[in-house]
């Protein structure tokens, strides 16, 4: 039967089994590739909308991050450079 001789021949050297399908090496590197490529591309265009979006907002974005209760010493510690 077809469960007898999947189970005596089992998948090919390299390969991975599962669920009754055998994954060669090349097959899970080039899923992998693809799935971090989408992630690393997903992750760019999120930064990029939002900085897109904090610096459309008007005003400050300092100021809108901090709110209108902040403390001046948190605002010039924000803003200057390092």
């Amino acid at each position: 039967s077809m469960q007898q001789r999947r189970k005596t021949s089992g998948p090919a050297p390299g390969a991975g089994f599962c669920r009754g399908v055998v994954i060669t090496m090349e097959a899970m590197r080039s899923h992998l590739i693809k799935r971090v490529l989408l992630s690393v591309s997903v992750a760019v265009g999120v930064l990029v909308l939002v900085f897109a979006l904090i610096h459309l907002i008007p005003g400050d974005p300092v100021d809108v991050m901090l709110g209108e209760r902040a403390q001046a010493a948190y605002r010039t510690g924000w803003k200057s450079p390092g």
